[in-house]
């Protein structure tokens, strides 16, 4: 079985949806027809090396993005450093630091041949990402390394990002040096140390560069952004969320306020999230169809890019009268029979930017303490 499968049982065994009665008969369903299309769906693409797709970029953050640029080129000449550089954006959860490095990618891409996400949350992860950039069959572990081999012998010019690193020793045997290889590394972990490695720590916005996000993101100027910035830690995720909302919903950032102190006041206090991003999370929900609320808690315990409609495929295809059936969620089944609800269901959670677009390979990506904050309220507080 899988990661995905194995998260997903999870899901099903546990919290919210447990509560409801749904146990072995749903799991026996995803870990057979939907547990093999998960594996078919994640598993590393038979294709060529392509150029990721990166995030747009915050404002607030561009000495930081000016910083990154100096430690990869020869000072005065503009000339990528030869070499494998390693830069180390470290920070806390929600500062933005999986955004600060693709915009990187995306404003400097023209200095690149290739530039590629390694996903770094677990092992297995870094194998399915290193392995897209090979052609053939096997084992992603195989891929993995032949895909090092390959880069290391390139005359490409190339940007790897490794995103989510626990530690540097989680990551040193998938790093690899070449001719012109620059690493960029973002973690929570702020003690990194190893030769041509340089560290940028990331703090959250300023007060100014917080209001610029919030206005800017609801379309509108509003005097009370600023203590809304503030009530919201200066924390990018929160920030975006909250002007989302207010976007979405109408009315100004008081009344967004108002409804925050209200649920800052009982929200959890948890190690891999502030109060903020939990309020802002909780916030964004209230209004949601049973559906859309269905769906956003199914994928958070999916992988974190590729989500989209497609995923409720498999339940759309059970035929009438099957005994798995009637053990699928109500809501679910309802939307996954249905594919242009499912569809705007979708383009709601985004509107609302609990989902925005993935790095690449199409559909929408989850941030992971936003799908953190899912996976409390149904009763599972592990990352």
């Amino acid at each position: 079985m899988d990661d995905e499968g194995f998260l997903l049982g999870e899901w099903l065994t546990s919290g919210w949806w447990a509560g409801a009665g749904v146990l072995v008969p749903v799991a026996l369903w995803l870990f057979t027809p939907l547990g093999a299309w998960l594996k078919e769906r994640f598993r590393p693409a038979k294709r060529p090396p392509e150029r990721t797709v990166p995030f747009r970029g915050v404002k607030g953050r561009e000495a930081d993005l000016a910083k990154i640029r100096e430690a990869l080129i020869e000072e005065g000449t503009g000339v990528l450093v030869p070499g494998a550089d390693v830069v180390t954006v470290s920070g806390g959860g929600g500062v933005g630091k999986t955004t600060l490095a693709k915009h990187y990618a995306e404003a400097h891409a023209a200095s690149y041949d290739q530039i590629h996400v390694i996903r770094c949350e677990r092992e297995s992860d870094m194998h399915e990402d290193l392995a897209r950039l090979v052609e053939g069959r096997g084992r992603a572990v195989d891929l993995a390394a032949e895909a090092l081999v390959r880069i290391r012998q390139s005359r490409d010019r190339w940007l790897l990002i490794y995103d989510n690193a626990a530690d540097l020793d989680a990551i040193e045997p998938m790093m690899t040096e070449g001719a012109y290889v620059h690493i960029l590394v973002t973690s929570r972990n702020r003690d990194w140390t190893r030769n041509r490695l340089r560290r940028l720590d990331l703090d959250v916005l300023s007060p100014e560069a917080a209001v610029a996000v919030l206005e800017g993101e609801a379309g509108f100027v509003d005097e009370d952004a600023g203590a809304l910035a503030e009530k919201l830690g200066f924390l990018p995720l929160a920030l975006v969320q909250a002007a989302a909302l207010i976007k979405e919903r109408g009315g100004g950032f008081a009344a967004y306020l108002t409804d925050l102190d209200g649920v800052m006041q009982t929200a959890p206090l948890a190690k891999d999230y502030p109060r903020s991003v939990f309020a802002s999370v909780e916030l964004s929900l209230r209004g949601l169809s049973e559906a859309e609320t269905a769906l956003l808690n199914v994928f958070a315990w999916m992988a974190p890019e590729g989500l989209g409609a497609d995923l409720l495929a498999p339940a759309a295809g059970l035929p009438e009268g099957h005994e798995w059936r009637p053990d699928i969620p109500e809501p679910l089944l309802r939307l996954a029979q249905d594919g242009a609800a499912a569809e705007a269901a979708v383009a709601r959670l985004a509107r609302r930017s609990l989902l925005t677009p993935a790095a690449e390979g199409g559909g929408h990506a989850l941030h992971r303490l936003t799908a953190l904050v899912l996976r409390t309220r149904q009763g599972d507080d592990r990352d």
